[in-house]
């Protein structure tokens, strides 16, 4: 079944869909209590080795100098990512009783493989830390040409401005 929605996924051109179909799957089963599986350690390592060599693997070629000159500005949004994660995962926590480390993984922001297999390594709840970060993709991915048609400039073609001409004429 995951072979299938992972497919039908990337037929309809969703980002990841080869990714997203078995996370799906797996959420609807684990999340129903249908099955109750969790993976062995060994794997999920080979997994996260596995990860982190194909997320690496896409600055090959990249200049060194080129990575340092970005080092700051990502140390700078990885600090501010980390304090809204934890402003946000606090108060969740005051509000609902929920494990701290599943909420904070939940709204930490990253890769939905990545943070997937964190959980896992972590024995953290994978759905809940999964549901949250399919939900996020699916807003952003949803959301995103929305917010780009309403917020656009007015000179540009793909605004919301730019969709009429005075006169009825769309040259």
């Amino acid at each position: 079944m995951s072979i299938a929605v992972a497919l039908a996924l990337l037929r309809l051109g969703f980002p990841g869909g080869l990714i997203f179909g078995p996370l799906v799957v797996s959420a609807v089963l684990h999340g129903g209590s249908f099955i109750t599986v969790t993976m062995p350690f060994p794997i999920a390592a080979a997994a996260m080795v596995g990860v982190g060599t194909v997320s690496g693997g896409r600055f090959t070629g990249t200049p060194f100098r080129l990575l340092l000159g970005y080092l700051g500005a990502a140390l700078g949004s990885f600090a501010v990512s980390v304090i809204v994660a934890g402003v946000i995962g606090i108060g969740v926590t005051m509000l609902v009783s929920l494990p701290l480390s599943d909420v904070i993984v939940a709204y930490a922001p990253g890769a939905v493989d990545a943070m997937m297999i964190l959980a896992l390594a972590l024995h953290l709840d994978p759905i809940f830390v999964g549901a949250h970060h399919l939900t996020r993709v699916f807003e952003v991915s949803l959301g995103l040409p929305i917010l780009a048609y309403y917020f656009s400039p007015a000179g540009s073609k793909h605004g919301r401005r730019a969709r009429r001409k005075p006169g009825g004429l769309n040259h």
